[in-house]
């Protein structure tokens, strides 16, 4: 895990993890979804 990041989650099949800044820009790719997604948009993880 990188310092300062966060694990964040593919908003539309939740399968998908990403490793994000919290103040990061642009998009992602969903391997399982197949679209690209806004970092703003990825979703944190149940606690």
């Amino acid at each position: 895990m990188v310092l300062g990041s966060e694990t964040r989650f593919c908003p539309y099949c939740a399968m998908s993890q990403f490793q994000v800044e919290p103040e990061a820009e642009g998009t992602v790719h969903c391997e399982v979804c197949g679209v690209d997604v806004p970092i703003r948009e990825l979703i944190q993880p149940p606690e």
